[in-house]
């Protein structure tokens, strides 16, 4: 609604402290936080929902601590049991007109627009942007800086099927290198990386698996341009592994991993996390 309500708060030293946002704002709102200190913090969000009345989960994210005018997401997807959001953060004084382009799997480029007024949180549905039955990259373009998150909720089918939700920061520039500490092929567990190339040439993309046996297989794919390409890790390395990866492109590219897992055998989860480059 454009409302902005203040609270002030004494973090002591070496404390963790935690804020119930629904008491503090009351119930029925769509929020976004900015966070200042007079000394340097930590910041993280978790949140836990019973999406539409049915999908019970959580999700959690670490703050950013600066606002861009570029933002994308590799990951994203409108088939069947996925329900994808963006949602956009504008902490400026003035609107924000902002370009959406979804690139999918197929190659298909779908150009949105959306103006973000002052001190707002504005949601976007990409399921009604996109259309159903496609994996989805995303870039976003802002005349004013802003903060983009990419909420998705869905029932996943595959691991016995189970409802759940993730939540990711969007990575504020393409890069060549990007790494991934995490990765999971045991029993229970499906990895995936997703490969977004937002540039008119075709990328190269080696994806190096570095695994717990220090063996370190290689595999190499193209990614189209302006496209979303979809590797299951799972299917390269094999089970029964822990993974760790560096990518490495001919161009830059936008790299994200969702892991969806049944922890132990009874304990659903899923979770999607933008690569670490240093180049950022």
């Amino acid at each position: 609604t454009g409302q902005v309500v203040r609270r002030s708060y004494a973090v002591a030293a070496w404390q963790r402290y935690t804020i119930y946002v629904n008491e503090e704002i009351g119930p029925g709102q769509d929020v976004s936080i900015k966070v200042t200190a007079d000394q340097n913090i930590v910041v993280e969000r978790p949140m836990y929902f019973l999406y539409q009345g049915v999908w019970d989960g959580g999700h959690n994210t670490m703050a950013v601590n600066s606002a861009h005018t570029e933002w994308f997401f590799a990951e994203g997807c409108t088939r069947a049991g996925f329900n994808q959001w963006i949602c956009i953060q504008n902490p400026g004084d003035e609107p924000a007109k902002v370009d959406i382009t979804y690139m999918t799997e197929d190659g298909t480029q779908i150009v949105k627009q959306a103006t973000v007024q002052p001190h707002s949180r504005h949601t976007v549905n990409a399921n009604q942007d996109v259309a159903r039955e496609h994996d989805v990259s995303t870039k976003l373009a802002s005349d004013n800086p802003i903060i983009v998150e990419r909420p998705m909720y869905f029932w996943y089918g595959n691991l016995g099927g189970f409802n759940e939700g993730s939540g990711a920061i969007g990575a504020n520039k393409a890069c060549s290198t990007w790494y991934l500490a995490e990765g999971c092929t045991r029993a229970g567990f499906e990895q995936w990386i997703c490969l977004q190339n937002p540039n008119d040439d075709v990328a190269t993309v080696r994806l190096t698996y570095m695994l717990e046996n220090a063996s370190c297989p290689e595999q190499v794919v193209s990614v189209a341009p302006h496209t979303r390409l979809t590797v299951r890790v799972n299917d390269f390395v094999g089970p029964d592994h822990d993974v760790s990866t560096e990518v490495q492109s001919d161009m830059p590219i936008v790299v994200e991993r969702p892991i969806y897992s049944l922890y132990r055998g009874e304990w659903p989860a899923a979770d999607s996390l933008n690569a670490y480059t240093f180049e950022r």
